[in-house]
């Protein structure tokens, strides 16, 4: 999910159409779509909260600017963003400023802001390298993962820092 997305450590396609953009990464299979036809997000009894959310944008010049709304929060208990530990809440709000920085390199400037998880907003940045020609990309499901141990009930345990579950 979101902001996750912008950090698997595998292959990124970054494909720009005239309505929307989409990143789809190849870790899990995720794509997320930011739609940069117009629309507004939609109305707040419209929500369908996912992992990877709503997001809109616009072009500022050569950066796309998008924010990112309607994450699955803490009350799912499934969204950890990174191997912190940290779930944002259904209150997480995310800006990304996205851009092709020279030939081989996109970045993505992330500010996260949620003031039921966190103290304050929180910056990331985050660079992508352009792979060679004929690089392929192959599919990864997280399905196949067999480095995260399984609960008694059968729940996948998020793995710390130190290779010990985060889950209680």
């Amino acid at each position: 999910g979101f902001p996750r997305i912008m950090n698997v450590p595998d292959v990124y396609e970054f494909a720009v159409t005239p309505a929307a953009v989409y990143v789809i990464a190849e870790n899990g299979p995720n794509v997320l779509r930011i739609y940069t036809d117009g629309r507004k997000h939609p109305a707040s009894e419209d929500l369908w909260p996912t992992y990877n959310g709503a997001s809109v944008g616009s072009w500022e010049g050569d950066t796309l600017v998008f924010t990112t709304i309607s994450l699955k929060g803490s009350k799912d208990n499934d969204v950890i963003v990174d191997r912190t530990g940290l779930i944002l809440s259904d209150a997480s709000r995310a800006t990304t400023r996205l851009r092709k920085i020279d030939e081989n390199t996109m970045e993505a400037q992330m500010v996260i802001e949620d003031a039921k998880a966190l103290k304050g907003p929180w910056r990331i940045t985050k660079r992508y390298t352009k792979q060679p020609a004929g690089t392929w990309a192959w599919d990864y499901a997280c399905a196949e993962n067999n480095r995260n141990p399984i609960d008694a009930s059968g729940k996948a345990l998020a793995l710390g820092p130190d290779g010990k579950p985060l889950d209680k």
